[in-house]
């Protein structure tokens, strides 16, 4: 009979003790985790749907990497600190995500929690192909981090649609305990988006409402009539 504690056993050289999945590291640069040993996973630039309510129909450009059980994202390939991160510890579904489609986001999916309670993310590629190459991805670390290695995602990207949706879509049973989020690295995320979009790049650029920002422009005193 499998226990957590032989769980934790099989992953104590990738994390600590009381864990047997590794948490988001909090401030590595993106050349420094693609240059760790061992490698990474995946590494590639995707859409991401915006996390707070003031980005949800935004989708910057991010490069995101997958590195030991971990999603981390970057404004670009050479940032030298992440915008943010999450350990895809109790996310045991990727899916497309037909309800995002738009006619600038042809390809999305998502990326879902077995508790509602956590948040789904969403991204979108730039082609079916690539799609398909970052769901098999993350489906086969999630797959790897959960003692299924016996997983049959096809490589061949050709293979039919149906039969390739079918088998990455299908969710997986969650066996183990599923520790606590509070080690992802998501601080950024809420400001992430709203720093590209919004944030000025000098006291008169406009606002997202259309009006400038800073002080008022000073206009000359309406003339006063002459005394008699």
């Amino acid at each position: 009979q499998r226990s957590f504690s032989a769980d934790t056993a099989i992953h104590g050289t990738m994390s600590s003790p009381e864990t047997c999945w590794p948490v988001p590291m909090r401030a590595i640069g993106a050349q420094n985790l693609l240059t760790m040993p061992g490698g990474v996973s995946a590494a590639g630039y995707l859409h991401k749907k915006g996390g707070s309510q003031f980005s949800l129909m935004k989708w910057p450009l991010r490069y995101i990497i997958i590195h030991k059980g971990c999603v981390y994202y970057f404004k670009s390939s050479t940032s030298p600190a992440p915008q943010g991160a999450f350990s895809l510890n109790g996310y045991n579904r990727v899916m497309r995500a037909a309800e995002e489609t738009t006619s600038s986001n042809v390809f999305p999916f998502k990326i879902v929690h077995f508790s509602k309670k956590h948040r789904t993310w969403f991204f979108s590629a730039a082609s079916e192909d690539e799609r398909r190459k970052w769901m098999r991805h993350l489906r086969r670390e999630i797959d790897h981090y959960n003692d299924r290695n016996e997983s049959h995602i096809s490589s061949d990207s050709d293979t039919d649609a149906d039969s390739f949706y079918g088998t990455i879509e299908r969710p997986m049973e969650i066996k183990h305990p599923v520790e606590s989020a509070d080690d992802d690295y998501v601080d950024d995320d809420q400001d992430e988006d709203e720093e590209d979009y919004l944030k000025p790049d000098n006291d008169v650029s406009p606002s997202p409402s259309g009006r400038p920002l800073g002080p008022p422009p000073s206009y000359p005193p309406p003339p006063v009539p002459a005394a008699l």
